[in-house]
């Protein structure tokens, strides 16, 4: 049936004989594997001589994995590819600019299949992929990328396909929706609405999409299609074009083990095509990497490998690495190429020393990728791609690739503007909505010390000495091989810090300074490369062994991490599958009828069996003709496993130890409920929390200054623009409306700029759950000390500074009190609108509806004020609204106190004739007369009243709505 189905792609007959005698050939042993690669570009045959290799393939690879690729697919070599960036640091004068190497002399070939590029974070993976895809800047890139032997032509990017790592898929609008502004803005218009739409039901066909077509994708606020559809979604918006070479960047990141299995299994099918798959990847696990045709291993730029996956055990093999059972071989390149293979891995577990820093190469592991860099050059593999890429390139090196300086387009700037338009219209029904981010549970802008001794401040007896906490903070500082971070920041998204699993090592220090018995962790994996997460994992297994009981959630661990577990526990649909010694997990499976092959991951072997995806089963799926099958949802084939599993587990004798061990624990306890529920008791006073709570909040606005230095300068500027505008105001008839103008330009800038305050404690929520369950602080202690500090530092200044521009360069009254009330009613208008921004943001994630309404409200009462101002009265319906108008207090206040007792009519009587044609008011009194205010001190005092009533109600709403916080998962 292969064979029928080439014949059906447009094989030739010869073509056809070939592949009959070279798989004969194979399966007689009259041939090597690796002389089989051969394939045919669109339009020459372009033979590529492979030298004969004792071939240490992979266990459970079938002649379909080797299968020669003689279709028209397109040939893309890269000759000596050098990349380089200039990375900036320091702030002002303190600016330097270093550059950085990223690719060292990069070659290779990606010949139609699955070609995979490998390595640790940081080794050039997505940059050797962009700088492929001619999605770099050719600033600081040299060398060459070729197509079938050309340069990349200037409509590459238009005519090849590239999906990202983070799916851009619009989420508002359905499967079919975002194919069809694929297909309107990427296929010429000469190609008809028929024609477009056969090309996208023929990809929704062929990428099993069918059923979820006019399903929307989902945003993080509506419901959608799988994480597995959203992913292949964004591949069939790139195969729209029909691309012949197709880029992915980390196309199984944020997926699930089943759905990634998936998803590479589709590009196998799309590769067996005749299509040139090129992609990075981080940790593929075996039944993924037994996929790959190519594999590409990348270390500091540096080539490590470039050849057949199936061969790149037996080459480590031979440069004197080789690779235990059940260890996954993609987890093993890289515990390699960290200087982290299996026996030092197990030698670094006995040593008592301190942690490295695994994100940066250290001394010890530079040798080893130059090492492997160096075997690498001299290898059979390296000298056969530099007389292949030879024989590609011909004269072509001289001709530059115009791909990089150009971006050719199909479609008409008006066809472009349609359907961005109705794609943003239906964007806006779909989802007018969007959210913001939240940080971590480490202060970033302090250093390590400083959460620690944070962390001990509130979390340790008052009856300790300073010296017995710092005393205790050096001692876990220097358990968890910190000693060398310690006064560094720990960083944010905006600051240098420290990396990824110093980050992680310090917030399990800010849990160790209690010395707990038992330590929680969530996923303490998440995010960190191999090497990081294996430098993790073996700090937790040496606190373990000082008698503390540690419990995580992990997720598909690599098997130098499996063999650090004593106990595991697997769940499927909250059922248990499996709870006993780790090491004895593979016997149980194998004593149910589910034995792990060979170089399988343990924890991918267990993760397969639960959902039906067993090795067996995986090589099956390959083969099938069929739609893409939803791999997030339990089919009942799956269902019927996991019932199986369950059964099994109860049956054992490990379930049955079980029980044993629980009566005899909870003998007599049953009964009794646990409080840890229902209440949180603290070790220290509420003054001493509210203090540190304080420090730290200004350590945190000094750790990051610039966003306090662009407020201050951003309110200079301001302030002098409006100043200017009112500049030196004439003591004349107009003056009243001039300065009742300013008045109320003032309250427009103070009202608009507390929009933002709202973020106080919106950023630090998952901080602060945190911090509060685990019992750090109290929530009044919290609340007062980000209102002390964070809102009362952050809005006096500013209001300060602008009010006093404006005063001096304006001319207002010039009398001391004047100029005291006018900061004060400042100050009070910047902290009510503050408080009604906290009162509206806190425990909300939809922070650009809550910024859009408190804009409308603020305009709303602006439009008010100017109708009362200029039009004497508002209508009897609307007057009313006045008293929950921030504005409205801050207006009437600030014309109190500027207008009463001023005469704008000097050296004329007030009650007589005047010089000035258009004369109506000549003193404040009149005009606050005409307002319709009260000119004793009541009249300034009843304002302050509203303002202070509103900040109180709306602080008030802050409070509870913290308290009624979800705070327990």
């Amino acid at each position: 049936m292969k064979y029928k189905r080439s014949i059906q792609r447009g094989f030739s007959e010869n073509e056809v004989v070939v592949q009959l005698i070279l798989a004969l050939q194979v399966c007689y042993g009259l041939v090597g594997k690796a002389e089989i690669l051969q394939m045919t570009s669109s339009n020459d045959q372009i033979c590529i001589p492979m030298s004969q290799r004792n071939s240490n393939g992979l266990p459970g690879m079938t002649s379909s994995d080797l299968k020669t690729f003689t279709t028209g697919g397109d040939v893309l070599s890269f000759h000596n590819i050098c990349y380089r960036v200039k990375v900036k640091s320091g702030f002002l004068l303190g600016r330097k600019v270093v550059e950085k190497e990223i690719l060292s002399n990069v070659n290779g070939i990606m010949k139609p299949g699955l070609n995979a590029i490998l390595g640790p974070t940081g080794g050039g993976k997505s940059s050797l992929l962009d700088v492929l895809a001619a999605r770099k800047d050719p600033h600081g890139l040299s060398g060459d990328v070729l197509v079938n032997g050309a340069p990349q032509p200037a409509n590459f990017k238009c005519n090849s396909g590239y999906v990202v790592q983070d799916d851009v898929v619009m989420g508002t609008l359905t499967v079919r929706e975002n194919l069809q502004f694929s297909a309107a803005l990427r296929l010429p218009t000469t190609t008809t609405n028929h024609e477009k739409n056969e090309r996208i039901n023929k990809v929704i066909e062929e990428l099993g999409l069918s059923k979820v077509a006019d399903s929307k994708v989902g945003t993080q606020f509506i419901r959608g299609v799988s994480g597995g559809e959203r992913k292949r979604t964004s591949i069939a918006m790139e195969l729209i074009t029909d691309p012949s070479i197709l880029f992915l960047d980390e196309p199984t990141t944020g997926l699930d083990s089943s759905t990634a299995n998936a998803v590479l299994l589709l590009l196998k099918r799309m590769s067996k095509q005749g299509r040139t798959i090129i992609f990075s990847i981080h940790q593929p696990r075996y039944s993924i990497f037994k996929l790959f045709d190519s594999l590409t291993l990348l270390a500091s730029g540096k080539l490590m490998f470039h050849g057949p996956a199936q061969e790149a055990l037996g080459y480590f093999e031979s440069a004197g690495y080789h690779c235990e059972p059940y260890n996954n071989p993609a987890d093993f390149f890289l515990d390699v190429i960290n200087g982290d293979s299996s026996a030092v891995v197990l030698n670094r577990e006995i040593e008592d020393c301190e942690a490295n820093n695994s994100e940066e190469t250290s001394k010890k592991e530079k040798p080893v990728i130059e090492k492997l860099a160096e075997f690498y050059t001299s290898s059979s593999f390296c000298r056969d791609t530099k007389a292949e890429l030879d024989q590609l390139s011909g004269d072509q090196k001289k001709k530059r690739s115009s791909a990089f300086r150009e971006i050719t387009y199909v479609t008409s700037f008006c066809h472009q503007l349609r359907w961005i338009t109705k794609r943003s219209f239906k964007n806006l029904l779909g989802n007018p909505q969007a959210s913001i981010a939240q940080d971590d549970v480490v202060m970033g802008t302090l250093t390590v010390r400083e959460n620690l001794q944070f962390s001990a401040a509130l979390r340790l007896p008052t009856t300790m000495t300073n010296h017995e906490k710092n005393e205790r903070i050096n001692k876990v500082i220097q358990d968890l091989g910190l000693s060398k971070v310690a006064d560094l920041k720990v960083g944010t998204q905006f600051m240098w810090g420290v990396s990824g699993g110093e980050r992680k090592r310090t917030h399990i220090a800010m849990e160790l300074i209690t010395d707990p018995p038992i330590l929680f962790l969530d996923e303490p994996t998440t995010g960190l490369d191999s090497s990081t997460a294996s430098a993790v994992l073996l700090l937790l297994k040496r606190i373990s062994e000082q008698g503390r009981t540690i419990i995580f959630s992990i997720h598909q661990p690599q098997y130098s991490i499996f063999k650090l577990f004593d106990h595991l526990t697997l769940l499927a649909s909250g059922k248990l599958i499996f709870h006993g010694p780790a090491q004895e997990a593979l016997g149980y499976f194998e004593s149910i009828g589910y034995p792990c092959e060979p170089y399988n991951n343990p924890a991918d072997f267990f993760l397969d069996v639960i959902s039906g995806d067993s090795s067996a089963v995986g090589l099956n799926r390959e083969e099938e003709d069929c739609e893409g099958i939803e791999t997030e949802q339990l089919s009942q084939r799956e269902k019927s496993v996991i019932e199986t599993l369950v059964e099994c587990y109860a049956n054992s004798s490990f379930c049955k130890d079980t029980k044993a061990e629980l009566d005899e624990l909870s003998s007599g306890q049953k009964k009794k409920r646990s409080l840890a529920l229902k209440e949180i008791t603290y070790v220290t006073s509420f003054c001493h929390q509210l203090k540190w709570i304080i420090r730290r909040s200004f350590k945190n606005l000094l750790g990051n200054p610039r966003t306090s230095i662009a407020q201050i300068i951003a309110t200079i500027i301001l302030g002098l623009v409006v100043g200017a505008t009112f500049l030196g105001l004439k003591n004349d008839c107009m003056k009243v409306e001039k300065t009742a103008g300013l008045l109320l330009v003032l309250m427009v800038c103070e009202c608009f700029s507390s929009v933002l305050a709202g973020q106080i404690f919106v950023v630090e929520e998952k901080l602060f759950i945190h911090e509060y369950v685990s019992g750090y602080y109290r929530l009044l202690s919290y609340f007062f000390g980000k209102l002390l500090f964070d809102l009362l530092p952050r809005k006096l200044l500013p209001s300060i500074i602008f009010t006093c521009i404006i005063y001096v360069m304006a001319e207002l009254k010039p009398e001391a009190g004047a100029f005291f009330v006018m900061i004060v009613t400042v100050t009070m208008v910047a902290y009510s609108a503050s408080s009604m921004a906290l009162a509206m943001a806190t425990d909300q994630s939809l922070h650009y509806v809550l910024t859009l309404l408190m804009n409308l409200y603020f305009v709303f009462m602006m439009v008010l004020l100017v109708i009362s101002l200029y039009f004497g009265t508002i209508p009897p319906w609307l007057s009313w609204i006045q008293y929950f108008s921030i504005p409205h207090y801050g207006f009437k206040a600030l014309q109190h106190n500027e207008f009463l007792g001023r005469n704008y009519c000097s050296g004329l009587n007030t009650r007589g004739s005047n010089t000035c044609s258009n004369y109506v008011i000549c003193t404040g009194e009149e005009f606050l007369t005409i307002q319709g205010m009260d000119l004793s001190p009541w009249g300034l005092w009843q304002n302050y009243v509203g303002l202070a009533v509103l900040m109180i109600f709306f602080l008030t709403i802050t409070y509870l709505k913290l308290l009624f916080l979800k705070k327990y998962s």
